[in-house]
């Protein structure tokens, strides 16, 4: 996961911020929420038809466990993306230098 965001590839020797990133940014961080209400709704749908004691409901249980995994990769995917968005806003707002 070092080097993506959770399925798109992070492009190496690129300058952090830049312009080219907004859209893949953008894409990606639409993704994860997407994944992200996807994995609710299984574990949603889950909890509706679980009987009986849901401790004892394996698939239950591991749906929960995934969630949980899947969830805490997307939220460290979505912190890593709006930390690079708000980089790249920050490159374009500097004024350009001449040498």
């Amino acid at each position: 996961m070092a080097d993506t965001w959770l399925g798109a590839p992070v492009r190496f020797g690129t300058c952090p911020g830049h312009p080219s990133d907004e859209p893949l940014l953008r894409a990606v961080f639409s993704e994860n929420k997407k994944l992200l209400k996807d994995l609710e709704d299984s574990l949603l749908r889950e909890l509706a038809t679980s009987q009986g004691n849901m401790l004892d409901n394996k698939e239950l249980v591991s749906t929960l466990e995934e969630t949980k995994a899947k969830a805490s990769e997307v939220s460290d995917a979505q912190t890593l993306i709006q930390n690079h968005r708000r980089d790249l806003r920050s490159v374009e707002s500097r004024p350009q230098t001449r040498n």
